[in-house]
């Protein structure tokens, strides 16, 4: 066991942390080793996903090209053109993409597509895998999962967020949430996203030794390569954007109500009518359909000329990043609050996913604020953008931040534990 995993019981105070909920360390030990079962074979291991998302292709690669394991992916055919849709990009990768039956619902003011993959058991017996690693939350996917497990007795690492804190659940929304977590709790290991869904885990009294704190990031060993691609680009970008000899607060991200990019408008109009200077900028990279809703606000506080709307960028987009002295997330998420600090930069961050917690060290490398809270992201904005010396500092911490405990090694490694401590049973 790693020093790094010891005291794992014990989470680290909460006043360290971006919000109010304790700091858990990662569990598994450093590096992580498969069971003595296992020496003369590698792990046969099924993941069943709802789609293969772009922002998890990084880790569905790097445990696919794990030695210890031969992976197989299990994904339904999504919504093409939308972010519910499969990376164009497979290479390397085991995966089945199976016929599915869909359908969206709204309850509690958000939307919720169900799917349903009724082939689901079929190909899991022919694969016939030593251990399941199921993406948490997709009913009724997840009771088709749960029975085959119980009929072949194939244990089932439980790989979610938790619960996002904060969340209401009411009606249609409320049931299904129960019937989620009569799912969950039947599974052996739990792989958190971060340290919020470890707190969820032990709050539904689930064993501590067997909860895992992933700490959500994106493959940060791409994102140097991608800094080392792009850099040139940097200084003609900034040029052709109008964003030279200014401070620049970047937002990346899908415009949807939910990431909170009206907010951020509001609170930046707000911002320039307190500064004197001239010299603060706005970057919004990213679409969808409240990018109208952002403009006309940015129209109507008569501050057009000082944000920047580029529409939705996946290739290169690093170069944006390195644009940026301070990101700004005022909204859900938690894969770009780590592409930011691997870029060397501060944080502004609400509730997202709960990797927030992991990630932020309150005035050290960024700042956290409730959700729609004007007001607290005006102030922090100032805050941050007032001393440049230590918004540059808070940037570097951000970087060690990521060399030293939240990157794709210290992810992958967890995630190895997780799926090794199932497949042994717990003690008597």
């Amino acid at each position: 066991m790693s020093a790094e995993s010891s005291n794992n019981d014990a989470p680290s105070p909460a006043s360290h942390t971006a919000a109010i909920c304790p700091r858990y360390p990662r569990r598994g030990a450093y590096p992580a080793t498969p069971p003595t079962a296992f020496a003369q074979r590698p792990i046969k291991v099924a993941i069943t996903y709802a789609v293969l998302y772009r922002f998890r292709m990084p880790i569905f690669r790097r445990l696919a090209s794990h030695p210890h394991l031969a992976v197989h992916l299990f994904v339904g055919r999504g919504v093409p053109g939308t972010k519910f849709s499969n990376a164009p990009d497979r290479e390397g990768l085991d995966a089945k993409i199976m016929w599915s039956l869909q359908k969206q619902v709204s309850s509690t003011g958000r939307n919720v597509t169900l799917m349903f993959n009724p082939t689901l058991p079929f190909h899991l017996l022919k694969f016939r895998p030593d251990v399941l690693l199921v993406q948490g939350g997709m009913l009724p996917n997840n009771f088709l999962t749960w029975a085959y497990a119980k009929l072949t007795r194939t244990p089932v690492v439980w790989w979610s967020l938790g619960m996002v804190r904060g969340r209401k659940f009411r009606g249609l929304s409320a049931w299904y949430r129960r019937l989620t977590k009569w799912v969950e709790r039947r599974s052996d290991t739990f792989a958190g996203y971060s340290s919020a869904a470890i707190d969820y885990f032990l709050y539904e009294g689930y064993d501590a030794e067997r909860c895992f704190n992933l700490v959500n990031v994106v493959d940060t060993d791409l994102v140097t390569q991608q800094i080392e691609e792009t850099q040139d680009q940097v200084p003609e970008l900034r040029k052709r954007l109008d964003l030279e000899d200014c401070q620049v607060i970047l937002f990346v991200g899908s415009l949807i109500e939910t990431k909170g990019i009206t907010v951020l408008v509001k609170a930046f109009a707000r911002l320039l009518q307190s500064q004197q200077s001239n010299n603060i900028k706005l970057l919004v990279v990213g679409d969808g359909p409240e990018r109208a809703n952002a403009e006309a606000l940015a129209s109507e506080h008569g501050i057009e000329p000082r944000v920047v709307f580029t529409g939705a960028v996946y290739d290169g987009v690093s170069a944006y990043f390195q644009l940026a002295d301070l990101l700004v997330l005022p909204g859900t998420g938690g894969l770009a609050i780590s592409e930011g600090m691997a870029h060397g930069l501060p944080v502004i961050c609400s509730t997202g996913d709960g990797v927030e917690v992991d990630l932020i060290d309150e005035d050290q490398n960024g700042y956290y604020v409730e959700p729609n809270d004007v007001d607290a992201l005006v102030d922090r904005l100032t805050l941050a953008l007032e001393n440049p010396a230590k918004l540059e500092k808070m940037g570097q911490h951000s970087l060690q931040i990521i060399r030293e405990r939240a990157n794709i090694d210290r992810y992958l490694n967890e995630m190895l534990s997780a799926i090794y401590t199932a497949l042994q049973p717990p003690p008597k």
